[in-house]
């Protein structure tokens, strides 16, 4: 039953992902402030970079706004959990091939998983290689969805053998999918509450790539997560983090 219950949770959370990607969801913020800005700091070096959804002005359906608030139109939809949340045709669908992708990658480094036991690990997948898997997953979803951002800036970007530390606003669930799919094909290990570990597929997803965990009511797992981020960045891998922690809520800084 737990397992079942965990399920459903990922389920709801690739829904609302995609709901709010294309402006279906209940909360007008995304769509009024759609994750658009971005700041990399790098030491002294600023360099910096823009992202502004491609379906912002072509989602199937449109929010309008009538007296500084947004009317959405759902069309034909359904509500899900206590929230009630929106679920439409379109969400649907894009959520369904969403999971498609993601329970083909977990397949396969199961499969990986598996023969590098049999074999003494042989074929097991590197943690560049796990990486690799979801910055391809997040850039095909977004495409197929017709979400991808347009990227301005990329030249101010480093070079790729040089490490950097991604900050950026956490505004929607967007940003996730937008940072490790469209950054200049960079390969990012991002900072992520401990409790993702324990959502199916996800979970096999951050384990096998090493991302950096942290449980965020520990001080001391807080303190090991500045440790493993150092040894991250010394292994020439770079990483994002949101330093406000969790989600804006009403788009506010």
């Amino acid at each position: 039953a737990a397992r079942g219950h965990a399920t459903l949770r990922w389920l709801i959370l690739f829904v609302s992902i995609w709901i709010e990607v294309h402006g279906f969801h209940v909360s007008p913020a995304p769509m009024l402030k759609p994750s658009a800005g971005r700041s990399m700091s790098l030491g002294n070096r600023r360099p910096s970079f823009r992202m502004t959804s491609a379906s912002q002005s072509s989602a199937p359906v449109a929010g309008q706004e009538e007296g500084g608030k947004v009317a959405v139109r759902y069309g034909p939809h359904i509500k899900i959990g206590k929230k009630g949340t929106v679920l439409n045709a379109w969400g649907v669908w894009v959520c369904a091939y969403s999971m498609f992708f993601a329970i083909a990658g977990w397949m396969y480094l199961k499969v990986r998983q598996l023969l590098s036991v049999l074999l003494f690990g042989m074929f097991k997948p590197r943690p560049e290689h796990c990486c690799w898997i979801m910055h391809k997953w997040c850039n095909l979803v977004l495409r197929l969805g017709f979400s991808a951002p347009k990227v301005e800036g990329l030249e101010n970007l480093p070079p790729k053998d040089e490490t950097v530390l991604v900050c950026a606003n956490h505004m929607s669930w967007f940003d996730v999918p937008v940072l490790h799919g469209f950054l200049g094909g960079r390969l990012l290990w991002s900072f992520a509450k401990a409790e993702l570990v324990k959502v199916p597929v996800l979970g096999t997803y951050m384990h096998s790539a090493q991302h950096i965990l942290i449980s965020r009511a520990s001080r001391k797992s807080q303190l090991e997560s500045l440790k493993s981020a150092i040894k991250t960045l010394g292994l020439n891998r770079d990483v994002f983090i949101f330093p406000e922690g969790t989600r804006s809520l009403d788009g506010k800084l």
